[in-house]
């Protein structure tokens, strides 16, 4: 050291120089962080004021940089190299899944005359870790605060169901907070800051909004219980057990089973939210697959739906080893095709006119916006900064037009149930009553017979000898009409007695080894007696038959009243033809004629007594014994008797077993 002559000492150069350089250093120090804050923390965003309330942060607050290793710290980000690192975050975090650490700079000031005690929340409470450093103190160290649904909630500064932080801005100048963020599910949220006053006020609409849909869900799953219970119906049960997967997933998505049920687990809520999302995707595939009626409409994907629900519900064990990142991801993915095949399979049966379709169609028309928005977000595909989760109202409506849908199909099916179950009842009741009068005209019928028989053998002995007395007079013709009457008269009681005898349920036909030719001509051979003028023909096989076992009179009799009946409706000069087919088993009698045949309305009901009808022939009449009495001899051998009418020809097919 030197002095001057006044006494005045000086430093030596040296030391003034290095002072001098300690002094330049600092204050560009200080100028550089000021430059650095005041370019990062977004001055040009308007400050934060009372009468604001609540405020979306967005580009004009937040920067973001991503960490795919997960090794930066606080020290490191929030250096002035680590700062350079940060970009602004357009649109808001919508990130998809991602297994990068993501920190966030967010850079917040208030008006002066603002309250400093404001509260930074993210408003999806399904982050994992989110943990908040803020300068504290005189020192102004860094200070971490931990939230998210893999940190108790009991353990958070303010335990409430979404991650919330509270932070002071002490004057007017911008306030620097850098958030780190960790999840295995969607890095999709919105964050807001606000004064704990406005944050209470909009506490309060969310939880009206919430307990509005909890109680929609809690009547529609009461009501689909005490439904299932009563009437024992399983898709009544199945749609209860899919409304209690919606309202676990809207009670976990909100954050409700975390602040509630488990507050100082760190493990419950994630697992109950992300296994109840699995559930629901799955459950709502099964349970839309008979409203949509996809095996009607989209029967490959009806066979493959099954397979895909037992999948997704299997991929929320994915929750058990961490790898709902990877997995959940192409879950949500898939349920864009279902949606599109859902509405379509409902547009398709709302066409088909089943009234239910329109809330199927509803139902998925309403969730599909959403949904697609909610997909796109969760999966990073667009940002949209909002402080609103569509997701779970669509959830909720999607559930509630279902609802509405199971309901209105099942009341439409219950309709045509109980219309089905009066027309049977109805039918019941005819033909109990058709029975029974049936069961009074063959007792009285049975009555008349017996009492005729003596009659007409008197009757038969008058005749025979007046033909006797009055042969060779102009008296034989008539006398021949009344035994031709008499004779009719004679056979209608022989087949109504046949008939009753073949009636009884204990009967049984008298089977002997015999040539199924015999039976044919004996017919043909009686019945050209009663119908000389009729032609009738006869085709026998073209190879010998072998001898079956049957009651060779009772086929007789059959064949019988086929000829006679032919004989009654055939076309005049039209032949009748009885031809024999056999078969590898059985043995085929068709009588052939040319005639109007049998009318199509009366079906099976032909072969059943008194059922007639009038045709072009030249003898009409008769009670419709024959064709029945034909159709009980081919039922008491084991066979079946058949019609067939076409190209003007009518065919009668007697079939006997072999």
């Amino acid at each position: 050291m030197s002095c001057d002559p006044r006494g005045a000492c000086r430093l030596p150069d040296a030391r003034r120089a290095i002072h001098g350089a300690i002094v330049c250093c600092a204050l560009w120090l200080l100028l550089v962080f000021c430059a650095t804050a005041s370019a990062a923390c977004g001055l040009e965003s308007a400050p934060l004021t009372d009468a604001e309330g609540d405020r979306v942060l967005d580009v004009a607050e937040m920067s973001i940089l991503r960490d795919p290793g997960r090794q930066l710290t606080i020290d490191d980000v929030s250096s002035p190299d680590g700062t350079q690192g940060f970009t602004p975050l357009k649109g808001g975090l919508s990130l998809g899944f991602t297994t990068d650490a993501v920190w966030l700079k967010v850079c917040i000031r208030r008006a002066p005359e603002a309250t400093p005690e404001w509260w930074l929340e993210f408003r999806g409470p399904y982050v994992d870790d989110v943990r908040l450093y803020s300068r504290r103190g005189e020192a102004g160290n860094w200070h971490e605060s931990r939230a998210g649904d893999r940190y108790p909630v009991s353990k958070r500064e303010l335990p409430y169901r979404t991650i919330v932080f509270p932070v002071s801005l002490r004057n007017a100048e911008p306030g620097v907070f850098y958030f780190r963020v960790v999840t295995s599910s969607t890095m999709s949220t919105a964050i807001t800051a606000g004064t704990p006053r406005a944050f209470r006020i909009q506490a309060q609409k969310d939880l009206l909004l919430i307990g509005a849909m909890v109680g929609i869900l809690l009547a529609m799953l009461m009501t689909h219980l005490a439904n299932g219970l009563w009437t024992g119906q399983r898709v009544y049960l199945g749609f209860a057990g899919f409304t209690l997967i919606v309202l676990l997933a809207v009670l976990s998505g909100y954050g409700l089973v975390g602040q509630y049920l488990f507050p100082d687990s760190d493990w419950v809520a994630h697992a109950v939210l992300n296994t109840s999302i699995y559930l629901f995707y799955a459950a709502a595939m099964l349970t839309a697959r008979r409203p949509l009626r996809l095996k009607e409409h989209f029967p490959w994907f009806d066979r493959l739906l099954p397979y895909l629900a037992g999948a997704t519900a299997l991929a929320s064990l994915s929750t058990l080893f961490e790898l709902s990142v990877y997995v959940m991801p192409w879950v949500r993915t898939s349920q864009i095709v279902f949606v599109v095949i859902g509405a379509t399979a409902a547009l398709k049966s709302l066409r088909q006119g089943h009234t239910y379709a329109r809330w199927i169609l509803l139902a998925y028309t309403g969730y599909a916006v959403p949904m697609l928005i909610g997909i796109s977000r969760v999966l990073g595909l667009i940002s949209w900064n909002i402080n609103f989760e569509p997701t779970a109202p669509a959830v909720l409506e999607y559930a509630l037009f279902l609802h509405f849908g199971v309901l209105t199909e099942l009341r439409e099916q219950a309709a045509k149930r109980q219309s089905a179950e009066n027309e049977a009842e109805s039918q019941r009741k005819l033909t109990s009553q058709e029975e029974r009068l049936r069961g009074e005209q063959a007792t009285f019928f049975a009555f008349v017979a017996h009492e005729l028989r003596n009659p007409l053998g008197v009757l038969y002995t008058g005749l025979t000898n007046l033909r006797r007395s009055l042969a060779g007079t102009e008296h034989d013709a008539r006398i021949e009409r009344l035994n031709q009457a008499a004779r009719r008269l004679g056979d209608l009681v022989d087949r109504h007695l046949d008939l009753q005898n073949l009636s009884q349920t204990d009967f049984k036909p008298c089977l002997a080894t015999g040539q199924p030719e015999q039976p044919a001509q004996d017919a043909l051979q009686a019945q050209r007696q009663l119908h000389a003028a009729r032609h009738f023909e006869y085709a026998p096989p073209a190879a010998p038959l072998g001898p079956i076992s049957m009651d060779a009179e009772l086929v007789t009799l059959a064949l019988s009243n086929l000829l006679d009946n032919a004989a009654k409706y055939a076309f005049e000069q039209s032949p009748i033809r009885l031809e024999i087919e056999p078969g590898p088993q059985s043995i085929s009698y068709h009588v052939i004629n040319d005639g109007p045949g049998l009318p199509p309305e009366l079906g099976e009901r032909a072969f059943k007594v008194f059922q007639r009808t009038q045709g072009e022939g030249r003898e009409k009449g008769g009670f419709g014994i024959g064709l029945a009495l034909a159709s009980h001899v081919a039922a008491a051998h084991g066979g079946h008797l058949a019609s067939r009418h076409a190209n003007g020809q009518t065919r009668f097919t007697l079939t006997l077993p072999a």
